[in-house]
């Protein structure tokens, strides 16, 4: 999983000349763009470890290396990553990796402080409804229970600016 990659894809999984054409624009100016075969696998996967990783520097107000350093915070977003993973199977979008290996990714990329963290230190109102929220609601369609990550949204939306 790489930090510095612009995806791009159909709906459908299809490469067309169209996804084609922007990828190489977008090259061509400088920015590393991939196109995808399967784009909601690939926005699953990065919503994957947004959902959790955002919210929680938001409610800790610590940056990654911190929080992630603390076992409880840890196990918190590997059941955040569970629920959300059997969300994934029932979609059939199902991530390659295990929550640990997830959670290693986000070490590896050093420390640094969420975008959720930076909108609440600034008072901007944070992503939580796309970010967690559209998770909650997607396990509430597909009856599938979520306690972490209601929980976590419920803390985090009273936390909010």
């Amino acid at each position: 999983m790489a930090a510095d990659r612009f995806i791009l894809g159909e709906p459908d999984g299809a490469v067309s000349p169209r996804v084609e054409s922007l990828v190489h624009a977008l090259r061509e100016g400088g920015i590393n763009a991939q196109t995808s075969d399967s784009i909601r696998r690939d926005v699953w996967s990065k919503l994957w470890g947004n959902m959790s990783m955002n919210p929680l520097s938001a409610l800790t107000r610590c940056g990654t290396s911190k929080m992630l350093a603390n076992a409880d915070v840890r196990d918190l977003c590997v059941h955040m990553m569970d629920e959300m993973q059997r969300c994934a199977q029932r979609l059939n979008l199902d991530v390659a990796m295990s929550p640990a290996e997830r959670i290693a990714v986000t070490q590896r990329l050093g420390d640094f402080k969420t975008s959720m963290l930076a909108d609440m230190e600034a008072g901007r109102a944070l992503e939580l409804d796309p970010q967690l929220g559209a998770v909650v609601e997607i396990a509430r369609l597909l009856d599938i229970p979520t306690p972490f990550l209601r929980s976590v949204l419920g803390l985090t939306t009273l936390a909010a600016p």
